[in-house]
C-alpha cells in the first residue's frame, strides 16, 4: 500500500484517540513507525530518481549537445529543441528529488539548507521569506529531517492556506535547546474551532520523535506562528 496513504490512515486515528476511541499509546506508536517509514522512502526514491533517470538524461543530453556542435548534414538548431526538452525533464526530475530528500542536509546542515530552501522560495513563490539564524549550532541528525519536513510543511500552509504574503522563519538557540519558529501575516484561524488536520498531526508527530516539543499560535486575521523545540547536536 502507498506509504502516503498508511500515512494519513494512522494520522486520523491519532486524532480519533484524542477522543479516547483507541489506544492512545499504540496509535502514537504506529504514527511514529510511519513517518519513519516514510522518510525512509522517499529517501529510496530520491535516490533512484539521481543515480538513475537523472544520469541517464544527463548522458543523454551530452551526447545531443555534441552531436549539435559536430553534424555537418543537419543545422545545429533542429536539435535544439530536443535538447531544451531534455533540459526541462532533468530540472523536473531534480525538483521531485529536492521534495521527497532535503538537498544538501547531510552535506551542508541544516542551517545552510534552509537557507537554500529560503532563496528558493522566494524565486519561485508570490510571497516575502525572510530568514534570521541566531547561533551556530545545529540540530542532532536524528532531528534534521523532520525539522525540515515541519519547515516545509509549515510554510506551505502559509502560503495556500493562510494566504500569506509574508513569512518570517527565526532559528535561535536560547538554552540547551534550540527553537525553530515560522511566523505568517496570514489570515489566521481559531485553534478551538478548527478541527485538526493530518498536517498538524503529523508535524506534531515529527517534532515528539525527535523529543522536540511542537506548538501553534493562531487567531482569525492574526496569522499563525509554528514553533518547535528540538535537542543541539
Amino acid at each position: 500500500m502507498n506509504i502516503g496513504i498508511l500515512l494519513a490512515v494512522g494520522c486520523f486515528l491519532l486524532a480519533m484517540a484524542d477522543h479516547n476511541r483507541w489506544d492512545r499509546k499504540a496509535l502514537k506508536r504506529l504514527a511514529a513507525d510511519l513517518l519513519v517509514a516514510q522518510e525512509n522512502e522517499r529517501e529510496r526514491i530520491a535516490r533512484d530518481l539521481h543515480d538513475g533517470v537523472n544520469q541517464r538524461l544527463a548522458v543523454v543530453r551530452f551526447r545531443l549537445e555534441r552531436l549539435a556542435r559536430s553534424a555537418q548534414a543537419l543545422e545545429p538548431d533542429a536539435l535544439r529543441t530536443p535538447i531544451d526538452e531534455l533540459r526541462d525533464t532533468a530540472r523536473d526530475v531534480s525538483g521531485l528529488v529536492e521534495g521527497l530528500r532535503p538537498p544538501g542536509l547531510e552535506e551542508a546542515g541544516f542551517a545552510a539548507t534552509v537557507s537554500q530552501a529560503v532563496k528558493r522560495w522566494n524565486e519561485i513563490a508570490d510571497v516575502t521569506i525572510a530568514l534570521d539564524i541566531n547561533g551556530n549550532g545545529e540540530p542532532v541528525g536524528p532531528a534534521q529531517p523532520h525539522l525540515f519536513r515541519i519547515l516545509q510543511e509549515a510554510v506551505h500552509n502559509a502560503m495556500r492556506h493562510g494566504e500569506a504574503t509574508r513569512i518570517k522563519i527565526d532559528i535561535e538557540q536560547p538554552g540547551r535547546n534550540g527553537v525553530l519558529r515560522i511566523s505568517d501575516n496570514g489570515t489566521g484561524f481559531d485553534l478551538r474551532s478548527t478541527p485538526r488536520g493530518v498536517g498538524l498531526t503529523t508535524m506534531r508527530e515529527r517534532a515528539g520523535l525527535f523529543g522536540g516539543r511542537f506548538e501553534i499560535i493562531s487567531a482569525p486575521g492574526k496569522g499563525a506562528t509554528v514553533a518547535v523545540t528540538f535537542p543541539f547536536s
